[in-house]
């Protein structure tokens, strides 16, 4: 049985963290950089129409999930804003929306829906900031967690138990017990400790903004930071030492110039983050690891493909028309997201949501292909 959450001050709810004077033991040491290996571009001259209604214009980029082996995509639809709507990515038919309560009670989540992963025998994990409940395909509670971690807005499913992001690791369920930290300095607790308000907010920062995706073995934690990052940090289930993916120098670029930060109710402008907090990373149906951005004023974007195995990887180039966005790779394709743009007197508004979804096939521009990383791609021609 879980625990009762327990009481926060108004600055804790916000951000999940207290300053102590103690300093954290979280040494992050940058990795070596790595050369494109394979260059592979988004074709949007050719695309195959999976979605494209009316009444779904509401699509969330950065929430959604895809079972590669039944072809279904997930996503979060304001039609139904307390579920998740999933959609056949063969013939684009509706199949079912798995609905959840909000509330104060056992098997509701308090707040707003942070993000959701897929569970075991067809179920789904749905989270907000503070709770994870386990949904069957008919919106029945199967079991909720309570995540002894700092607020945050992943989840992923981490050899059949959810599993979110802490500081220096993550923390996944541990039914026969207490929480599990996974990663060799893995915070399990609400309480970040830094040597002063500064650093704490930094940390806070990267956690609250950090995105997972994980298999059977391994957590992939894509964190957010002030200055360059270099690397996508892997924490592995059997305690294995912590593992860091090299990110190719084409994949990390800044694209925003002024961003903001809400502290004790004061917005203050701030440096923005670097690339990585943009960047959503997946997995593809070879268990190759997929970092992608929907965010950019410059075009070409990029993305990367790696296999977290062997390090190959590709630079996923996409020049896309205004408001579409690459946000997974399903197949041989990439899964694109197209925002409803309207004219206007001064040039095109774009809305904020997606409601068409088009599968674009890759070509590859050059280099050598790493083995099993999208088999049928073929050159561009």
């Amino acid at each position: 049985m879980d625990k009762p959450a327990q009481t926060r001050t108004d600055r804790e709810q916000q951000f999940g963290w207290r300053v102590a004077p103690v300093l954290l033991s979280l040494l992050l040491v940058g990795a070596p950089r790595v050369l494109a290996q394979e260059v592979i571009e988004v074709d949007y001259e050719t695309e195959r129409v999976v979605i494209d209604d009316p009444y779904h214009r509401s699509f969330a980029f950065d929430m959604l999930a895809i079972d590669h082996a039944r072809g279904i995509l997930y996503v979060e639809d304001r039609e139904e804003l307390e579920g998740v709507m999933s959609f056949s990515l063969l013939t684009g038919e509706r199949l079912n929306v798995v609905r959840y309560a909000t509330g104060g009670g056992p098997n509701e989540l308090p707040q707003a829906k942070a993000g959701f992963a897929l569970a075991p025998g067809g179920n789904l994990f749905v989270a907000d900031p503070s709770k994870v409940l386990e949904l069957d395909p008919l919106g029945e509670v199967v079991s909720y967690w309570l995540p002894r971690a700092p607020t945050r807005l992943g989840i992923c499913n981490l050899g059949g138990e959810p599993a979110v992001p802490t500081v220096g690791g993550v923390v996944r369920r541990n039914p026969d017990g207490p929480d599990l930290g996974i990663g060799s300095n893995a915070l399990v607790g609400e309480t970040v400790r830094a040597n002063s308000f500064e650093e704490g907010r930094a940390i806070a920062r990267r956690t609250w903004r950090a995105r997972v995706t994980c298999n059977e073995e391994a957590a992939f934690v894509v964190e957010s930071f002030e200055d360059e990052a270099d690397s996508v940090y892997v924490y592995y289930l059997d305690g294995r030492e912590d593992g860091r993916l090299a990110i190719p120098a084409e994949s990390t670029r800044r694209w925003w110039h002024g961003c903001s930060v809400v502290l004790a109710g004061v917005r203050i402008r701030d440096r923005c983050p670097e690339w990585n907090e943009n960047m959503r990373p997946s997995l593809d149906e070879n268990g190759n690891l997929v970092l992608v951005s929907t965010r950019g004023i410059r075009l070409p974007l990029t993305g990367v493909i790696i296999d977290p195995e062997s390090g190959c990887h590709a630079i996923l180039r996409h020049r896309p028309q205004p408001g579409s966005d690459v946000v997974a790779i399903y197949a041989d394709s990439a899964v694109v997201f197209h925002k409803e743009a309207v004219p206007t007197e001064r040039g095109v508004t774009i809305g904020a949501n997606a409601g068409r979804v088009t599968l674009n096939p890759l070509r590859r521009v050059s280099g050598e292909p790493c083995a099993d990383m999208v088999p049928s791609v073929t050159g561009g021609g």
